[in-house]
């Protein structure tokens, strides 16, 4: 049986810290380089977008968090029958699906802020869901950030059938992730079809009201215009 973290020489603590700020470094490094990629090679359009329209990119990252929980569900299953390699590759699997994931979130992110109007910025429902999704966001690379110690305790054999107690915490916070996201997808289509139908209301009172107005002033001139008609036969006789 492995011995627990705290029961670990020094230099073994000091080297599995300087794995984990590497790895860690590294991944968030490539979802930045991801996101700006994603942003250089699909930039914000020139015409005017809802404020709570969904960017597509974000059902992108859901099958990518999806399948990510998934392989950590698998993961915990080889751990508990004592399958360190297809253990290991679960959880490396698990890493790349979740810099995806905060890569291309990131994006999404951006392009969802950059749809809100500079006045509703604050107030809009469009800026609500914005605020849903960043927290969103926050804890999953707090979850990338755990997955990324296991991982470097599982290549350092520190995991087996008998202490796996990390590896299900952290599946278990995927999983709590995966549900809260479905939250925040429930939430901003509804918002999003809120905010289609109130728009399309304002639209039509708005035409009603330019109608009504048109006809008033086109009224008007065909009166004016019968009654100078109506003073110049007068006059001429």
């Amino acid at each position: 049986m492995n011995r627990p973290f705290d029961q670990m020489s020094a230099t073994y603590r000091s080297d599995f810290a300087l794995r984990f700020m590497g790895l860690s470094v590294v991944l968030l490094s490539i979802a930045w380089v991801l996101s700006w990629m994603l942003q250089s090679m699909f930039p914000m359009g020139l015409s005017h977008q809802s404020p709570t329209a969904f960017p597509r990119a974000f059902g992108v990252s859901s099958v990518l968090l999806f399948c990510g929980s998934a392989t950590m569900a698998r993961a915990v299953s080889f751990v508990k029958r004592e399958r360190q390699r297809p253990f290991r590759h679960n959880l490396s699997f698990a890493l790349l699906t979740g810099t995806s994931f905060v890569g291309i979130q990131i994006f999404a992110l951006s392009r969802l802020i950059q749809q809100q109007p500079a006045e509703e910025a604050l107030t809009g429902a469009g800026a609500f869901v914005a605020v849903a999704a960043v927290l969103h966001a926050m804890h999953f690379v707090v979850a990338l950030l755990f997955l990324v110690y296991v991982t470097v305790q599982a290549h350092a054999d520190r995991y087996d059938h008998e202490y796996y107690w990390g590896v299900s915490v952290c599946a278990w916070f995927w999983h709590v992730l995966g549900i809260m996201w479905c939250v925040v997808l429930a939430i901003m289509m509804i918002v999003s079809c809120w905010s289609c139908r109130i728009g399309t209301r304002i639209r039509r009172a708005e035409i009603a009201i330019f109608t009504k107005h048109y006809r008033w002033r086109s009224s008007r001139r065909i009166g004016a215009s019968s009654s100078t008609k109506s003073l110049t036969s007068w006059n001429s006789r």
